[in-house]
């Protein structure tokens, strides 16, 4: 019989347990491996903007008093509150038969005598993959203290939202009532809270590799290495897209074809997966000099090398922005007026702390000409901050769809695979093209 360690599990490591048991279990009873991966600045920027996004959602609760303790005393505090039937509660925090749970928003209503649940959701939209199961898990451990639910509600933030004047916070943020989709989940999710409170209780650490055996390297677990030290490092989780041929991957993995090399010839791949692997396996480039040349003599002179720096805010900060639209902030502009000439660099940097968009805007206007093709890398990126310029800026338009109509975009050429090098391993990705081409950049 399996040893038990008595723990308690939270909505948060429910929501890991999910998606892989195994890295959910280190997480618990080996921290020090589970921390050892710091998450990168991104991820810390994630959880920044959540804190964000839930204290301006708090506006729309004016009555409500927020938990600003944690543990048992949070649990204590929490207890008070709702005997005294205060009307909002923020980060009402709850524990039974070993989960527990902070409420977002929890609104007591005195006619019924039943309770709204508010989740606050600092995304444009709803992730049913998440979102949904995070609430059912809140849900679920209320009923077992015995609170009656009446609504289950999800506040996440208007992505038609358009900043005009100060800041209007009900329009900022939806509130979706999705009471009845949680409801039928509330059963399954009570299931699986039992079954992962189990399974990560054991003492001893469970044996074999995890569940993300069957997904693509981003979709992996902090510890996969940890988990799965039979895994090449570079194998068949990194073939280009294969997360998203789950019956391929399955078969791969089920076949214990791990490394690139071992992929045999009955399973289809497309053009761009066939390719990464080829020239891995023979250690040969694939360069169509034919087909490159013909690209690179289409342009003309003068060419303007050049690459944005931006910010997403999720809330607004400027007139004219919704969430995560980026703010243009910075530019690097190298000119190369013919082939034989030397690139000179121009730059715009905004420093000050009001809106840079015209700034922005003005600057490039005067340093791009009307001729010669505009160069960058994805430009899906640059065209879509363009356009949104020219909305806030209307008399820029036409120089914006001008510049949009002369861009030309560098990554086609490895989209296109005219140059395939195994060390790209199947990333047209300037992080992985750059550092193989031009290694001292």
């Amino acid at each position: 019989m399996l040893q038990k360690k008595l723990i308690t599990l939270s909505k948060t490591n429910y929501l890991l347990y999910r998606e892989c048991k195994n890295n959910t279990w280190l997480k618990i009873h080996k921290p020090d491996i589970y921390y050892e991966f710091e998450p990168n600045e991104f991820e810390k920027l994630i959880m920044k903007t959540g804190n964000e996004v839930e204290l301006v959602a708090r506006k729309l609760f004016p009555q409500g008093i927020l938990i600003d303790v944690k543990g048992d005393q949070a649990v204590t505090l929490t207890s008070k509150y709702i005997k005294e039937k205060k009307p909002v509660i923020f980060q009402a925090t709850f524990t039974k038969d070993g989960f527990f749970a902070a409420v977002d928003i929890l609104e007591f209503d005195s006619k019924s005598g039943s309770y709204s649940i508010y989740e606050v959701k600092s995304t444009n939209s709803i992730d049913e993959k998440t979102h949904y199961y995070d609430l059912a898990f809140q849900v679920s451990l209320l009923k077992k203290l015995g609170l009656k639910i009446k609504k289950i509600n999800l506040i996440h933030l208007n992505k038609d939202y358009i900043l005009s004047g100060d800041l209007n916070i009900k329009e900022l943020f939806k509130t979706e009532d999705i009471t009845e989709i949680i409801e039928s989940l509330v059963d399954q999710v009570g299931i699986e809270m039992t079954e992962a409170l189990d399974y990560l209780s054991q003492e001893l650490q469970p044996v074999g590799n995890c569940d993300c055996l069957y997904k693509g390297r981003s979709k992996h677990c902090t510890c996969f290495s940890i988990l799965n030290p039979d895994i090449p490092k570079y194998g068949i989780h990194d073939i280009s897209r294969i997360g998203l041929s789950k019956k391929k991957l399955a078969e791969l993995v089920d076949g214990a074809y791990f490394n690139i090399d071992q992929i045999p010839p009955h399973i289809k791949l497309s053009t761009i997966q066939q390719n990464q692997i080829d020239t891995y396996v023979s250690d040969k480039t694939i360069l169509n000099k034919e087909l490159l040349a013909m690209e690179l003599k289409s342009l003309i002179f003068p060419l303007y090398f050049i690459d944005y720096e931006t910010f997403p805010s999720a809330i607004p900060r400027f007139k004219g922005f919704s969430p995560y639209q980026h703010i243009i902030f910075q530019y690097s502009l190298y000119v190369l007026d013919s082939p034989d000439s030397k690139p000179t660099l121009l730059e715009f940097l905004y420093t000050d702390l009001d809106d840079p968009t015209l700034y922005f805007g003005e600057s490039l206007k005067t340093h791009i000409k009307d001729k010669g093709h505009i160069i960058v890398w994805h430009k899906d990126f640059e065209c879509g901050r363009n356009e949104e310029v020219s909305i806030r800026l209307p008399k820029m338009k036409s120089f914006i769809d001008s510049f949009n109509l002369r861009i030309f975009d560098l990554e086609t050429i490895f989209k296109k695979q005219y140059y395939v090098h195994k060390n790209f391993k199947g990333s047209t990705s300037i992080k992985k093209v750059l550092q193989v081409l031009v290694p001292d950049l």
